[in-house]
């Protein structure tokens, strides 16, 4: 069809190029560049796909401006992916100056991030079942304390194990991983809700988000970080999970937005 020959341009060029982008980052990382470059070639590929979840997010909540419900989710959506974005930023100039930053600004962004996921989650929820706002309320903060509560007693299982006192340090250690499950569980109820159609697919994508920081938390509580140590198999698995968590969540909203903008097209020409 004619009229869906741009959109079926858009979204083919859009797949190469996150096509491109993971099998380059497998390239880097097993072969990466020797001198100052070292450090930040592979840092770069995952600013630079936040940057893609981030505009894509951004065009979402952009193509809802007449309705005020769907856009308060995607701008939260995307205030969280654009401090997720700031985040790595930070760690990547942190990691070209002093190498591997531990405890720092970054993690406020990244933080930060969780708490306008939540909010998100909390307008969808309320869009979709429309529930009294009490209950609205009750399920929200139940999530919340949960979390929570989660997160610390694996931070004193993670302390306990490293033989130290609970300390901030570990409590983060423990908070993303548990994050992360949060939203995944978040997004799965809101894919059931879907029924699993278009809608759901950038709420699924936070699910690698989940599966990439559980295997970190999982080295780290089992004590065998050397797992995780410069161009070992793990590492890599690990964090080719969490970059593909950005380029599936932007791949996703990108999707939605072309549908929503032009209207349902074929995905690949005939």
């Amino acid at each position: 069809m004619p009229g869906n020959s741009r959109p079926t341009l858009l979204w083919n060029a859009a797949l190469i190029a996150a096509g491109a982008i993971f099998v380059s980052y497998g390239v880097i990382f097993f072969f990466p560049p020797k001198g100052e470059w070292k450090a930040v070639s592979t840092d770069l590929f995952f600013m630079v796909a936040a940057i893609w979840s981030t505009v894509t997010a951004a065009l979402l909540w952009h193509v809802y401006r007449p309705d005020p419900g769907p856009r308060r989710i995607w701008f939260s959506f995307a205030v969280a992916l654009g401090l997720w974005c700031l985040a790595e930023a930070i760690w990547t100039l942190q990691n070209v100056l002093s190498g591997p930053p531990g405890l720092g600004i970054a993690d406020i962004f990244w933080v930060s991030g969780y708490l306008f996921f939540g909010i998100a989650f909390y307008a969808q929820y309320k869009l979709l079942l429309i529930p009294p706002k009490w209950l609205s309320r009750a399920v929200f903060a139940a999530i919340l304390l949960l979390s929570l509560a989660l997160s610390f007693s694996f931070a004193f299982l993670l302390a306990r194990s490293r033989g130290e006192t609970l300390n901030l340090e570990n409590w983060l250690a423990a908070f993303y991983p548990v994050g992360d499950l949060a939203i995944g569980a978040g997004a799965l109820y809101i894919a059931y809700l879907f029924r699993g159609g278009m809608f759901s697919r950038p709420w699924l994508g936070m699910l690698l988000f989940a599966i990439a920081d559980s295997l970190y938390a999982w080295v780290n509580l089992s004590q065998v970080e050397y797992l995780l140590e410069s161009g070992s198999l793990t590492l890599y698995v690990a964090d080719s999970l969490y970059l593909s968590a950005y380029l599936a969540v932007g791949l996703a909203c990108f999707m939605q937005w072309l549908i929503l903008r032009y209207g349902f097209f074929y995905a690949t020409k005939s």
